[in-house]
């Protein structure tokens, strides 16, 4: 198991030199010293991705959405030809097929019931794209209304999530656990 921890890892949020480096993919002949610097920090984060096994992305939901630093990564390691690839007009085919992805978000709100699920922009987001790229998601764990409670009445949020968790964690090896939101 490999962890990755955006804020504790080195993840730029994109620059004039990652757009350099992904436009030419890397070709050193068409780019600057630094862009081609540049493309291997993606690259890095593209071969992680690709060897995984399955992933389990966590991430809080910050004003309606995914933190920046998910968006950074997830603009580096999105990269047509290396993730996933077209296969015709509209169509495109991901590079982690069938690869299992578990959700685990937390939001001070409760944004899985109307009025409020038009807002829901973080695992949703999350579940899309991962998808997009080929994964199958297989549980969203999502602790929410954590801010609507006291300190001491979050755990009656939490105790259910972190025993489906655990039976999410007995399952998670690809078999077909069924998807089921918490």
């Amino acid at each position: 198991m490999v962890e990755v921890d955006l804020y504790q890892d080195t993840m730029h949020h994109l620059t004039a030199l990652h757009l350099e480096a992904m436009l030419v993919e890397g070709n050193p002949e068409k780019m600057s010293p630094a862009a081609a610097e540049t493309w291997e920090e993606i690259v890095y984060q593209i071969d992680q991705l690709l060897a995984a096994d399955g992933l389990l992305i966590t991430a809080p939901s910050w004003n309606f959405g995914v933190p920046s630093i998910m968006k950074a990564y997830i603009d580096h390691v999105v990269q047509a030809g290396y993730t996933y690839r077209f296969t015709g007009p509209g169509t495109s085919v991901g590079m982690l097929a069938g690869r299992p992805l578990a959700i685990v978000s937390s939001r001070g709100g409760v944004y899985s019931q109307p009025p409020m699920s038009k807002y829901e922009m973080c695992v949703s987001y999350l579940r899309h794209i991962f998808e997009f790229l080929g994964c199958e998601t297989r549980a969203e764990l999502v602790a929410e209304g954590l801010a609507l409670v006291a300190p001491h009445e979050q755990e009656e949020i939490l105790a259910p999530l972190l025993a489906r968790a655990r039976e999410v964690a007995r399952t998670f090896d690809g078999s077909t656990e069924m998807r089921k939101a918490a």
